[in-house]
């Protein structure tokens, strides 16, 4: 069982260094933090941090590609690269120069956008060595953020694997009943997690880290790291619901499918195609007719509702602004809520 969110403890994180870029990544992990609470303080102060973040980058060789990283530390050399990178814009600074182009030839190496992403923060993010921007009780608040976004992921991940497998199948057996069980269970686990950002996590900290989420001001390509870069939902929306889901929501997603996790991307159009082919579970149960399966698929439906419910809960209570300004945004929220998947 996952452990409790947003609930102060005495008890020290426990750290497994994980630092490709060695000096730089011990930066990021143990100073930066510190430093930008100082920088909140004393805007004095930033001139000082970008020359201590060029020192640390002259440590590194002319080009990322010759340490010879894996993917997943190369994945992780990016975050530590983009932490520096964003720390600075949203503190009111310029990157350096270096910075900015090493940023720019990972983000090639990588096949991902030159800003912090969705799959970044979750994916990326080490559970034992979190990097996060902010300290004492707000940098715990941020890091159980991380934590409850890769606890949900993890449990989506089982449901999609569980309804590709369905959808991939062609038909429903006598045995589906138990799948879609599960698959409502992944999604009543997924709820209570999120119920804890609405309810446990403090606005105002929130508003704290979330800030070095925005999207960098000097790469108009880009976008912020929200959680609507998330593929799962939306994959299994499809997985489940086919071609029910309103055209307009699947455009909406097809226009920010290059800033969902790169597995994601695959999953998403892949799920589009089975529904295409009319191996959506909502088709598969209307042949069959089983009632077993119809009940579980109604309970998937309550869960599904329940968990984008709770997302809405939480998007007001941390962002009311938005979603009193931003029409759109609360209106693609609120459609979302009321798709059916039965």
């Amino acid at each position: 069982m996952y452990p409790e969110l947003f609930i102060p403890s005495a008890e020290a994180r426990l750290r497994i260094p994980q630092r490709p870029l060695v000096e730089v990544s011990d930066f990021v992990c143990m100073a930066m933090p510190s430093t930008l609470a100082l920088l909140a303080q004393d805007n004095l102060l930033l001139p000082p941090y970008i020359s201590q973040i060029e020192s640390l980058l002259a440590t590194l060789p002319e080009s990322i590609s010759e340490l010879g990283l894996s993917e997943s530390q190369l994945l992780l050399a990016r975050l530590d690269l983009l932490f520096l990178e964003h720390s600075i814009v949203h503190s009111g600074g310029v990157p350096p120069a270096r910075l900015s182009g090493i940023v720019t030839e990972i983000a090639h190496m990588t096949a991902r956008p030159a800003g912090i992403t969705y799959e970044d923060l979750i994916f990326s993010n080490p559970a034992t060595d979190l990097r996060h921007f902010t300290v004492a009780q707000v940098g715990e608040a941020e890091q159980d953020f991380y934590l409850g976004h890769q606890y949900i992921e993890g449990e989506l991940s089982l449901a999609i694997t569980t309804a590709f497998q369905l959808s991939q199948s062609g038909h429903l057996s006598d045995n589906s009943e138990t799948d879609l069980r599960l698959i409502a269970t992944c999604l009543e686990k997924s709820a209570t997690y999120m119920s804890a950002f609405g309810q446990r996590l403090p606005r105002a900290s929130f508003q704290s880290f979330a800030r070095y989420h925005d999207k960098n001001p000097f790469r108009p390509e880009t976008k912020s790291a929200g959680g609507q870069f998330s593929s799962s939902i939306p994959t299994l929306d499809i997985l489940l619901a086919g071609e029910q889901v309103p055209a307009q929501v699947v455009a909406y997603w097809l226009n920010i499918l290059n800033f969902f996790p790169v597995y994601g991307q695959a999953e998403f159009l892949m799920a589009l195609q089975l529904s295409k082919s009319g191996n959506s579970i909502r088709e598969l149960i209307q042949v069959t007719q089983n009632q077993a399966a119809i009940v579980a698929f109604e309970e998937i439906d309550q869960q599904i509702r329940a968990f984008r419910g709770k997302h809405y809960n939480a998007v007001s209570t941390h962002l009311p602004d938005e979603l009193h300004t931003g029409d759109e945004l609360k209106n693609f929220l609120k459609e979302r809520i009321h798709i059916s998947h039965t």
